[in-house]
């Protein structure tokens, strides 16, 4: 099991503590501490630089977070930063110089390496890109580290926004309701608070694909409800509180 020390979540019309707490119909005293994601004007001037708008998002709402300079960092995007990608192949198609900053951090893993040196942190981290399941599946590989080192708290970075249809033949339902951004923060040290997470496999799960992994996970986080399930084109993902 682990514990969720913090979140961090942003969509459109989502921004505040407040707008989540409001949608997930709960009340403001229980439950971890919503801590909103930080205005990109508030990062180091090296993420600001080097960040797309949806990946300053996702640094903000790490960096507020607890314990970020001590915590592995697990990234977890179907896409990463497409529109980098994009660009080099409009370059190279065009057959001009490609730009070194989309080259660099066109990689999946470059957002958290650049958090990784913003902080000083050498604590490790990884991504990871499991189609329209890959936020559960990073919450999967952060709950693996955890287990591994129940002693060391993980970050969970997971965002992602609709790409070009130019690139993307079908867009599902969940990538099409636009850039979603999500950070939490989870520790080995749960105590009578710890949630667990099991996965059941079958054609699309027990029922039809749920619109949002990522809205499953957190209206579960934000309610007192003693389980939740959400159903994937190859999984089922079932969180329950320990």
């Amino acid at each position: 099991s682990f514990g969720v020390l913090g979140w961090s979540a942003w969509t459109r019309t989502l921004t505040t503590p407040n707008d989540w707490r409001d949608w997930a119909d709960k009340g403001a005293q229980s439950g971890p501490v919503g801590l909103g994601h930080m205005p990109s004007s508030d990062l180091p001037m090296m993420l600001r630089r080097r960040a797309t708008p949806v990946g300053r998002t996702a640094l903000g709402a790490a960096m507020s977070l607890p314990l970020v300079e001590d915590a592995r960092y697990i990234l977890s995007s179907r896409y990463g930063e497409l529109d980098r990608t994009a660009s080099i192949l409009s370059s190279l198609i065009e057959k001009e110089p490609v730009s070194p900053a989309d080259f660099s951090m066109s990689v999946h893993h470059g957002l958290v390496g650049l958090l990784s040196i913003a902080l000083k942190n050498t604590r490790g981290h990884g991504a990871v890109a499991g189609g329209a399941e890959s936020f559960c599946y990073g919450l999967l590989e952060a709950a693996a580290c955890i287990a591994d080192r129940p002693d060391e708290p993980v970050i969970l970075i997971h965002y992602d926004e609709c790409p070009e249809s130019a690139f993307v033949a079908q867009v599902d339902d969940q990538t099409r309701a636009g850039p979603v951004v999500v950070a939490v923060c989870l520790s080995g040290q749960a105590g009578d608070e710890g949630l667990s997470m099991e996965m059941r496999a079958g054609p699309r799960g027990d029922g039809p694909s749920t619109s949002s992994h990522i809205l499953d996970f957190l209206r579960f986080v934000l309610t007192d409800a003693r389980s939740s399930t959400s159903h994937g084109d190859r999984l089922s993902w079932e969180w329950s509180r320990a």
